[in-house]
């Protein structure tokens, strides 16, 4: 007696069909791989229409916290993060949201980078040497030609949130609305 074959790529699909159709936004993002994550979750935009406002948000964020380089879609990113959606705040726990409304009306931030193509970004930090940190975490590799810090100012207003995963302490801002005061090679 044979078994008979499985194919893996008919099952991951069969299951994404499942997930969409039950609504699971969880389930159904969980079977895209890590670097495909971003994909899934542009896919269900248009359904997420229909949930309530922090599900969009929720997801968003969870997404974003597993991007590697968001600068590779950086305006898609900012539509994301600028979308006209009520609850925003759902992008944060409720220790997120205390250091937020603590912040000063304008926020020294920093971003660190491997290459000065991507000073500008959506993703900074009130550490300089987490900064320091991504600037040199990959100074060992053609991708880092220069590490180098940028340091910034950003009105608390214009702060879209403030995530703390990983102890990044991210400050999440649309690029225009942070004023780079210089930009330094990382040490």
């Amino acid at each position: 007696m044979t078994t008979p074959a499985i194919n893996p790529g008919a099952a991951l699909a069969a299951a994404k069909r499942a997930a969409r159709r039950e609504r699971d936004w969880d389930w159904y993002l969980s079977l895209y791989g890590h670097g495909d994550c971003f994909v899934g979750f542009l896919r269900i935009l248009p359904e997420l229409d229909r949930e309530e406002p922090g599900v969009y948000w929720r997801l968003l964020r969870d997404r974003w916290t597993r991007v590697a380089a968001s600068w590779c879609d950086l305006e898609t990113w900012c539509g994301l993060f600028a979308a006209e959606r009520p609850d925003r705040w759902a992008l944060m726990d409720d220790e997120e949201l205390e250091v937020l409304s603590r912040l000063p009306k304008e926020a020294t931030v920093y971003r660190g980078v491997g290459h000065p193509d991507h000073i500008r970004g959506l993703s900074w930090t009130l550490s300089v040497e987490r900064a320091v940190w991504f600037a040199n975490r990959r100074a060992d590799t053609s991708y880092s030609p220069k590490p180098s810090v940028a340091t910034g100012r950003v009105e608390k207003a214009d702060v879209i949130a403030y995530l703390s995963i990983r102890d990044e302490q991210e400050v999440v801002a649309l690029p225009d609305a942070v004023m780079i005061e210089r930009i330094e090679e990382a040490s």
